[in-house]
């Protein structure tokens, strides 16, 4: 069935209880919810039947104890009656068909389990792998060497576009009115890059000798470009 109809007549929530969804993100959502209940779900059926297995299991031994009387091992100078461990008759039918049925429901809720845990994964490579692209680092995956090298030259073009923008344009375009125009000759225009550049080394020389993390070199590096 069409999931945002089902979610506006309020079927499915009628079928399974759902919480109020955001309009923004009822597919998504719905989907979480979906799979929270179904495993909800799986649970109680599984202790339901557990607790069924429980009592056909004690119904089970007081006939299993009464079938081997009076030679029920266990008791000396009795003799087995050779039908089961310990002289007890085998489990009825009833409670290995029950007993096989919960194994069987155990397993599927492993399954269930793994297979979300595969998804939620995914996603969260998906969604990292996506905000890797949108900050233009598809090459971070790398390892930390490349992801170093990229970011610095991130940082370094984005520092050089800007400044060059603010200060320099292009040859072909009029100063901006109010606009001092510098002459790029002069050796205090040149200075700006090499302090960059300088800076980018000595964050390069700590992340390397360990005394800085990636993470704060980035943000040390965010914090130069914003000066």
């Amino acid at each position: 069935f069409d999931v945002q109809e089902a979610v506006a007549s309020g079927r499915l929530d009628s079928i399974i209880n759902l919480r109020p969804l955001e309009p923004d993100g009822t597919v998504k959502e719905l989907q979480f919810q979906l799979r929270s209940r179904e495993r909800e779900f799986m649970e109680s059926d599984v202790l339901e039947l557990e607790g069924l297995l429980r009592e056909e299991e004690r119904l089970d031994d007081a006939r299993r104890i009464t079938e081997a009387a009076p030679g029920r091992a266990g008791i000396k100078g009795q003799v087995p009656t050779g039908k089961g461990l310990f002289g007890l008759a085998p489990r009825s039918r009833r409670v290995q068909v029950i007993r096989a049925e919960v194994d069987r429901r155990r397993e599927e809720i492993r399954a269930f389990d793994k297979e979300n845990a595969k998804e939620l994964e995914a996603e969260a490579d998906t969604n990292r792998r996506e905000r890797l692209r949108q900050l233009g680092a598809t090459k971070f995956i790398g390892g930390p060497e490349v992801a170093k090298e990229r970011a610095i030259g991130i940082a370094r073009k984005q520092f050089e576009e800007t400044f060059n923008a603010n200060n320099f344009g292009s040859p072909d375009d009029p100063p901006p009115p109010g606009r001092v125009v510098i002459d790029p000759s002069k050796s205090s225009t040149k200075a700006k890059p090499k302090t960059l550049d300088a800076e980018v080394s000595k964050l390069e020389r700590r992340v390397e000798s360990g005394e800085l993390t990636r993470a704060e070199a980035a943000k040390m590096m965010r914090q130069l470009l914003e000066r």
